[in-house]
């Protein structure tokens, strides 16, 4: 197998692309196995069993004897986070977009988004939590960031179409994988952006959110990169403390939405024959749907103002334990963010460019290599830019 080496810039953008749908089929074959281990599938079979259904899921290297039974409708399906740092923040934002059925919620430690697809954004629709280290943050990345926390009445018409296939194929997905959609994706065509935050931690690098921090403690660490000034145990209560507040309120409140909707449930049909005739004597009046539209304004309101008070706690979290080193939103001035719009925009535009005329080619039998040109103003900020 031929290995390449990436540059650590901006480029190779298709590459980069193959890369995250790998990750992401991985992420989802796991989410596949976690599904089967509750239905207690993986059960221990000799390596000859002639069926290969099977046999594929049991190719276990080790662990032959291994107790799989004991995970029996004892993992949480309906709480399932989608978790990672740098490229793998890129990887679970893809994977929660393409597959909103099967992941609840989503963290991003120091995000790289470069190789994220514009249309990956609006179709994301899970909670989102961004932490990211001031020191290896730049101005285009954050911005990129900033497509997540954006109200969805301000997206493109591309991100608009991009919503739409999402929410058309998360059926078939849910069906072929296996996983019940749950009160946080029931609607995957709701962008909910209040229960989306980002933060970012001072004093520390791109690697404090890795173990690095305490197999290299002190100097040396910082020496080679791989540390902050930051002590790295206040770095990793900080963040975890974080992470699990933002994920407990989350759940929480789709728990709580969970029960409200089986209680709707259960008074539903005690309550058919007085709306029959609520609905009968508002027509009569002149005023049918009002009510209607007043309950579901009702509704939204009240998911919105659960959202504000579960992240409300993350904030107090944050305000009485790690003010000294922790903001909310970014470091980076506005200007510098307002500078680089039009080069995101741009970008994500030639990436749908790019795909459209790769898509062309190959419905047409002709092989288009994979373009990698950059503008003048791409390069200088690539050149200047932390490497990834």
């Amino acid at each position: 197998m031929e290995m390449r080496i990436l540059p650590h810039d901006e480029t190779e953008y298709e590459t980069r692309i193959d890369q995250v749908k790998r990750r992401v089929a991985e992420t989802v074959h796991m989410r596949r196995v976690l599904t089967e281990m509750d239905a207690n599938l993986l059960q221990n079979v000799t390596t000859d069993n002639n069926n290969d259904r099977q046999f594929e899921q049991q190719q276990i290297l080790l662990g032959q004897t291994f107790d799989w039974a004991q995970f029996k409708n004892r993992l949480a399906l309906d709480r399932c986070v989608c978790m990672g740092h740098s490229f793998g923040a890129a990887s679970s934002l893809s994977a929660c977009a393409e597959y909103p059925s099967l992941f609840n919620a989503c963290v991003l430690l120091d995000a790289w988004l470069y190789p994220v697809e514009r249309r990956m954004y609006p179709a994301t629709v899970q909670p989102v939590l961004m932490l990211n280290a001031s020191k290896w943050q730049w101005p285009r990345n954050v911005r990129r960031m900033q497509r997540l926390l954006a109200k969805a009445t301000t997206a493109t018409n591309d991100d608009k179409t991009a919503t739409e296939t999402t929410t058309t194929t998360a059926p078939q997905q849910q069906s072929q994988d296996g996983a019940a959609t749950t009160a946080a994706t029931a609607q995957p065509n709701v962008i909910n952006t209040d229960s989306r935050m980002m933060f970012t931690i001072k004093d520390i690098v791109h690697q404090s959110f890795s173990d690095f921090g305490f197999l290299v403690p002190g100097r040396v660490a910082r020496y080679i990169g791989v540390q902050g000034d930051l002590d790295p145990l206040l770095t990793g209560t900080a963040v975890l403390e974080m992470v699990l507040q933002f994920l407990e309120s989350q759940f929480l409140h789709q728990q709580q939405q969970k029960e409200d909707e089986e209680d709707t449930e259960d008074e539903e049909g005690e309550e058919d024959e007085l709306e029959e005739e609520g609905e009968k004597e508002s027509k009569e009046r002149g005023g049918g749907g009002q009510s209607d539209v007043r309950t579901e304004q009702g509704e939204q309101d009240e998911v919105a103002r659960s959202n504000a008070s579960a992240l409300d706690r993350l904030r107090r979290l944050v305000a009485e334990k790690y003010a000294a080193f922790v903001v909310e939103g970014t470091d980076i001035p506005q200007v510098k963010l307002d500078e680089v719009a039009p080069l995101v925009e741009a970008e994500q535009q030639q990436a749908v460019s790019a795909e459209e005329e790769r898509k062309v080619a190959n419905d047409s039998g002709v092989d288009t290599p994979p373009t990698t040109e950059t503008t003048t103003e791409e390069a200088a900020e690539n050149n200047n830019q932390p490497s990834s």
